[in-house]
């Protein structure tokens, strides 16, 4: 199949010689309108682009505005850059969708609906588990992390660590794993907030409370201990409390350690998950 760039900036395919507009044009209408500073951030998270040729269809159009030329739309520009014209037109147009909100992205079979933190390796969202038919916490590793063997070393670690404990003081390790060029990872979604979070706002809390909080904790420890793991960064942030039952649940692996070797180059300073 053959994608054609008209001249006005409409995107054609063309079937048996006759042109027809592709269903992924007519199904997307931001193909062509005008982009915004966070669809062309994610375009290039998601290295459907680079750079480069961002740079490149900016310059077209300001050229042709310069010589009072009418102006193509972006996202025609880009898509006359790539070698594969449908698979691009394929990828921009769903990212058009989810950027417009026709639709969100699905990353490993999880429907993310809303974002509810971030850090320094990545962002955590809420996401439907489509299968499953129910909600959990994804977390997606930066795309430019994951360049770094370090950052992703760390990130697999975390996964993995998470899988070895069954414990219901721990958040559950549900699925982790790379599509779409993001790595991933799913966990249970804990609604309420952090112990940190309820310090701040309540201040001291009562001694019975502390003491169950920290009994639930001291059992998560216990199940990681038998699991071969040392946590190494019990803090109240990683520390959930659930708000209808009060349970507190330990998460973030980032730094735990199987306590049967030595990984010295996982304990510097300054490398967060």
């Amino acid at each position: 199949m053959t994608v054609i760039i008209e001249e006005n900036g409409e995107i054609c395919n063309e079937r048996g010689g006759k042109p027809q507009r592709t269903p992924f044009f007519l199904c997307a209408r931001a193909m062509n309108a005008e982009t915004d500073r966070i669809f062309e951030d994610l375009i290039l998270k998601r290295d459907v682009v680079t750079a480069e040729q961002l740079a490149a269809a900016h310059r077209r159009r300001a050229e042709s505005a310069e010589q009072g030329k009418p102006l193509k739309p972006l996202l025609a520009l880009l898509i006359e850059q790539q070698p594969d014209k449908e698979k691009a037109l394929r990828e921009l147009a769903e990212l058009a969708a989810i950027r417009s909100g026709e639709k969100r992205m699905t990353i490993g079979g999880f429907e993310l609906m809303e974002k509810i933190g971030s850090g320094g390796m990545g962002t955590v969202y809420r996401a439907n588990q489509k299968l499953m038919g129910r909600h959990v916490a994804l977390k997606l590793m930066k795309p430019k992390l994951a360049r770094n063997k370090r950052a992703l070393d760390r990130f697999v670690s975390e996964t993995r660590a998470s899988a070895r404990i069954n414990h219901p003081n721990v958040v559950e390790a549900i699925d982790a794993g790379k599509d779409r060029g993001y790595y991933y990872f799913a966990m249970e979604l804990v609604e309420g907030p952090t112990l940190w979070r309820v310090i701040k706002q309540e201040g001291k809390l009562p001694e019975e409370r502390c003491e169950e909080i920290g009994i639930h904790i001291a059992r998560a420890l216990q199940a990681a201990h038998r699991a071969g793991l040392a946590h190494r960064d019990v803090k109240p942030e990683n520390i959930l409390i659930e708000q209808d039952t009060g349970t507190a649940k330990l998460a973030d692996l980032g730094l735990a350690k199987v306590t049967k070797r030595t990984d010295s180059s996982a304990t510097q300073a300054g490398v967060i998950i």
